[in-house]
């Protein structure tokens, strides 16, 4: 059933933000939060926060696991607009918790198959909107994407996250412009190979690994909701050029 604007606006507040600390973040803050995405790994209480954008335009990335932060600052205007495009996904679909689990036990009551992925994490969104903030948790949300293609609430989800992971990579690879010049690395070669597709954008960043000798591993993806997924990874190591590697989806091997 569709939220109304009001439900929304109360669902919202409902939902307070948890700091890394576990204390409640609220909007009388000085700078307060406006989206926070965080993983939950299986049976565990404890959110990894992923990312977090601040109303003044700051932003914080962690990479997976035990990682270096990473931070940037962006424009007040340009996160307010990220922020009213997250609720609006949020609205537009009626997007929440029990929503999702009910979509997918239909789902799988439908298809056959589980919506269970074992040792998978969940994932959890909180987005500041007009009405307040309003938390999200979905499990393993690419993975169930990719099963379940007419479960139209998690595709909307799936959507979502991902582009919060793109942000958390751009920022974790330094910035923008740090983004851009990996994506010519993977354009080169992906013209060189496959001249026939389609450039890859920073918005297609979607990993971002450090390695202890200073090194960076990235890859660029599209289409893993689907069987037409491309891949292109760039590999930086110290004193050498980059490596650059293309994986074309099995309807283009020959």
């Amino acid at each position: 059933m569709r939220m109304t604007r009001r439900q929304f606006a109360i669902s919202g507040c409902l939902a307070p933000l948890i700091g890394l600390t576990g204390t409640p973040t609220r909007a009388a803050d000085a700078d307060p939060v406006l989206i926070e995405w965080s993983t939950i790994a299986p049976r565990s209480a404890a959110e990894k926060v992923r990312l977090r954008v601040h109303a003044s335009g700051f932003i914080v990335a962690w990479p997976p696991g035990r990682g270096q932060e990473q931070k940037e600052t962006r424009s007040p205007e340009e996160v307010r607009k990220l922020a009213e495009a997250a609720a609006e996904v949020v609205h537009t679909n009626s997007l929440s918790t029990e929503a999702l689990r009910s979509e997918l036990r239909e789902q799988s009551r439908r298809t056959g198959l589980a919506f269970q992925i074992h040792e998978a994490d969940d994932s959890l969104v909180r987005v500041r909107g007009e009405f307040g903030m309003v938390e999200l948790r979905c499990p393993a949300p690419p993975l169930l994407a990719n099963r379940f293609p007419d479960a139209t609430r998690l595709q909307a989800y799936a959507t979502l996250e991902q582009r919060l992971a793109n942000l958390s990579c751009v920022v974790q690879c330094g910035g923008k412009e740090a983004a851009e010049r990996l994506c010519r690395h993977a354009n080169d070669r992906l013209r060189a190979e496959h001249p026939e597709a389609a450039a890859w954008s920073v918005d297609e960043l979607m990993m971002v690994r450090r390695s202890a000798d200073g090194g960076r591993f990235v890859q660029f993806r599209r289409g893993e909701f689907h069987d037409e997924c491309w891949t292109t990874c760039v590999t930086e190591s110290p004193g050498l050029a980059p490596r650059v590697t293309v994986i074309p989806p099995a309807s283009q091997v020959r």
